[in-house]
C-alpha cells in the first residue's frame, strides 16, 4: 500500500510544510504555519506519489524531474499521477507514474530537480 502524505506550499512564506500520514482513514497531523491554519487562498497542497527518485528523494505532484536529457513535471490528472514533458509545449496526458515501465525508469534514471513553486536547480 502506498504511503499517503502531503506537502503544503505556503504562498506567504514561500516554503513547504510537510504533513499528513493517514492512519486508519484520519490524518495524523495537520499543519499550522506560523500559527495560522490552512488557507486555500494562501496555500497549495500537493500529494506524495509514493515513489522516490534515483537519489532517494520523495516525488510529489508539482515536482520537476529530469533523466539528464529532458525535464518532466509530475501532475495529478484524473485521480492519478502522470509524468508530462516540460519543455515541448505539449501538456497532453503522458504516462502514469505507476505504470511498471515508467515507474522503473523514474526511480532508477530520474532525479527531482525542482518544483513548480521554486526555480529548477
Amino acid at each position: 500500500m502506498r504511503e499517503i502524505k502531503f506537502r503544503l506550499w505556503d504562498k506567504r512564506s514561500n516554503n513547504f510544510e510537510y504533513w499528513g500520514n493517514i492512519e486508519k482513514g484520519t490524518f495524523k497531523s495537520v499543519p499550522a504555519i506560523n500559527g495560522v491554519g490552512i488557507d486555500k487562498n494562501c496555500n497549495e497542497s500537493e500529494q506524495y506519489t509514493g515513489l522516490k527518485d534515483k537519489n532517494g528523494v520523495e516525488i510529489y505532484e508539482g515536482d520537476n524531474t529530469s533523466d539528464g536529457k529532458r525535464i518532466f513535471e509530475i501532475r495529478k490528472i484524473d485521480g492519478g499521477f502522470c509524468i508530462c514533458p516540460f519543455n515541448d509545449g505539449d501538456w497532453r496526458f503522458y504516462e502514469s507514474v505507476h505504470d511498471m515501465q515508467v515507474k522503473g525508469w523514474l526511480t532508477e534514471s530520474c532525479e527531482v530537480i525542482g518544483n513548480i513553486h521554486e526555480s529548477n536547480k
